[in-house]
């Protein structure tokens, strides 16, 4: 079987069956779908820090209009990546 690490995206192949921490079977789909989540990085387990990584796919237009549909007031003149940690709550 095939495996993927989701946090630095290792790729293995394992005859045995792998479970825990990171490690999930391996799927193109999850390669495309790590793009555009979230990611956290944890300080020793004491501070969580979250990262937003903007979607490529996503324009700034696209977030301006989830913003005003949202109600969310925002700086026309901000940078995409602003507008886009402000949409998700940042």
């Amino acid at each position: 079987m095939r495996y993927i690490n989701t946090k630095t995206r290792a790729i293995i192949d394992s005859p045995f069956a792998i479970s825990g921490g990171d490690w999930v079977e391996y799927s193109p789909t999850i390669l495309n779908a790590e793009e555009t989540t979230d990611k956290v990085e944890i300080d020793n387990g004491k501070n969580e820090e979250k990262i937003i990584e903007t979607p490529t796919d996503i324009t700034k237009k696209e977030i301006i209009a989830e913003l005003e549909a949202l109600g969310i007031e925002y700086d026309p003149k901000a940078k995409k990546d602003d507008l886009y940690k402000l949409m998700m709550g940042e």
